[in-house]
């Protein structure tokens, strides 16, 4: 399991995103093209700030 709450800073992958949230590919990249979460590109990959998901979990019920 991974601790979101060790380093605000640290940049999650979207594989460790959907473990974390669990949810599938389909549901996390309509939640991206919405903008409901908060995401960036490094190189042509989504990546996450683990502050960010942390965030998005408190202010949704999933």
């Amino acid at each position: 399991m991974i601790d979101l709450g060790n380093n605000p800073d640290m940049l999650l992958t979207t594989g460790q995103v959907k473990q974390v949230l669990g949810v599938s590919d389909p549901t996390l990249y309509r939640w991206r093209k919405l903008h409901l979460i908060p995401c960036f590109k490094v190189g042509g990959v989504f990546k996450y700030k683990s502050s960010e998901i942390i965030n998005f979990l408190k202010n949704n019920e999933i």
